[in-house]
């Protein structure tokens, strides 16, 4: 099984492990298509390669795409804000049709099936680390994977934990009656951390051009090449005395969150587009800062 490092420079490599881990299994099931019952192999067959044709176009799509990389400061922020995001839509949202983002922190848990030790059903909690969308035009396809160290049963390195196909130009409704708490969570965090990305003041963007083997042979497959880089962009500090005006000492410094706003523009500014009003630390300089912590929410 082919393992790569987690960091920057290996985000090519960790692309080319997905994209023929997905190739492997129904390539693997044609190749065995004769241990099915004779009367059922020609239908078998014809639906193994319909399900390759269908992944091959999805990976040819996800090696064209952009490479991102989300640092570990920068997936905090994302999943804070994921909390109260109001809306969703991947056409205008998304910073590019198709698109490969590795996670320098895993996601809080969501639930999932594995296979374990007796090649039963478990359920379980798998972190997300790599996150997948693809638009093929009448649909989008978000896909969600972890590594898959401790799962016993494991076929590759990125074992898949949630997904979610939809229409591309469409608003997701994260409070409605029929939403699944793993799409939720996995909708809401990618929504933030791609309105994050867009938003002045809260990220830094750099282009990184990984200079590896994977990265060499992506070059001659055509595939996208660098990775954007996505951190947090410094927060701005608000000094205040050491002394509030009830005469308490403050010990330490603190953050004053962020919040979202339905920013107007266009002509007359009739238009409305959802934007990141950065949050600051407050407090006296040089004292400690006080962290909240962050809990991914599922919302009814």
């Amino acid at each position: 099984m082919r393992t790569a490092d987690w960091r920057v420079s290996a985000v090519p490599e960790i692309r080319s492990i997905l994209i023929d881990e997905k190739m492997e299994a129904p390539t693997q099931t044609l190749r065995r298509v004769s241990d099915f019952p004779e009367h059922e192999q020609a239908s078998a067959a014809a639906s193994i390669r319909d399900t390759i044709a269908v992944e091959s176009r999805f990976c040819k799509a996800l090696g064209a795409g952009d490479m991102f990389w989300v640092s570990e400061d920068m997936v905090a922020l994302a999943l804070d804000a994921a909390a109260d995001l109001p809306e969703f839509n991947p056409a205008f949202d998304l910073p590019s049709r198709c698109g490969f983002m590795v996670l320098e922190k895993p996601l809080p848990g969501v639930s999932t099936w594995v296979f374990d030790e007796n090649f039963d059903q478990v359920e379980t909690e798998l972190g997300v680390e790599v996150i997948t969308w693809v638009d093929h035009g009448t649909e989008m396809r978000i896909e969600s994977y972890c590594r898959s160290t401790g799962i016993p049963k494991a076929q590759g390195f990125l074992e898949p934990v949630w997904y979610e196909n939809g229409v591309p130009d469409g608003v997701y409704d994260f409070s409605g009656a029929d939403a699944e708490e793993g799409t939720v969570k996995l909708m809401s965090f990618l929504a933030a951390a791609a309105l994050l990305m867009s938003s002045p003041g809260v990220a830094d963007r750099s282009t990184v051009a990984p200079k590896t083997k994977a990265a060499r042979k992506d070059a001659k497959k055509s595939r996208s090449a660098n990775v954007t880089v996505i951190d947090l962009h410094t927060p701005k500090h608000v000094s205040t005395g050491d002394v509030d005006e009830t005469g308490r000492t403050y010990t330490h410094r603190w953050m004053v969150r962020g919040h979202w706003r339905n920013q107007p523009h266009g002509p007359n500014r009739s238009k409305r587009s959802v934007r990141w009003i950065p949050f600051y630390i407050k407090g006296p300089a040089g004292l400690p800062l006080k962290e909240t912590e962050r809990v991914w929410a599922w919302r009814r």
